[in-house]
């Protein structure tokens, strides 16, 4: 009887443990007030996102363009110019550009800056590309896909232009990305 019972007990442990109702069951989640207080010997480690402002330029206008840039059978090519407002400079902070080109050609680069006539008369930006993807699109046409990317910094100051290159002289268009904010021209 003594076996028997101790046998009992323990299928009926074991029993409640398998059968239990796990803790969240009933769908009610109770948060609990807590205040965690950091020693000065142990701070919370913190990274600031946002730079403070340098001075003169508490008067940020954001700025973004956005373009297609066509090549015309060569190996590269730029965009017209873009007027910036009267009185304003451009930090460009970032340029990116995107292309699928007919392979074997492929986007080696993307430029924003000062340039006239396919010369730099100014500060110019350029971003290479990173190696294409080979891809066959629906019509069964082998094309590359590249694209191009990085934060940056540069201050334009006059009319903007946007360029892009290929290796290998080529018809297609690429897409390209200028971000930035415009502040006062000193």
């Amino acid at each position: 009887m003594r076996r028997s019972l101790s046998i009992s007990l323990a299928t009926a442990a074991l029993a409640a443990t398998f059968f239990a109702p796990p803790v969240f069951s009933q769908g009610v989640f109770r948060p609990v007030d807590a205040m965690i207080v950091n020693p000065p010997s142990r701070p919370v480690p913190v990274q600031v996102l946002n730079a403070p402002i340098p001075p003169g330029e508490s008067s940020r206008t954001p700025y973004s363009l956005r373009a297609q840039v066509s090549f015309a059978g060569g190996g590269g090519a730029c965009s017209g110019t873009a007027p910036l407002p009267a009185g304003k400079r451009l930090v460009v902070t970032h340029l990116s550009g995107l292309a699928s080109l007919p392979a074997p050609a492929a986007l080696s680069y993307v430029a924003v800056g000062l340039i006239e006539g396919g010369q730099a008369t100014g500060p110019v930006v350029l971003v290479p590309a990173a190696p294409p993807l080979p891809f066959t699109d629906f019509v069964g046409v082998p094309r590359n896909l590249s694209a191009a990317g990085q934060q940056v910094h540069a201050d334009i100051d006059g009319a903007i232009t946007l360029c892009i290159g290929s290796q290998v002289p080529v018809n297609g268009n690429a897409n390209v990305q200028v971000y930035g904010y415009l502040v006062d021209r000193p």
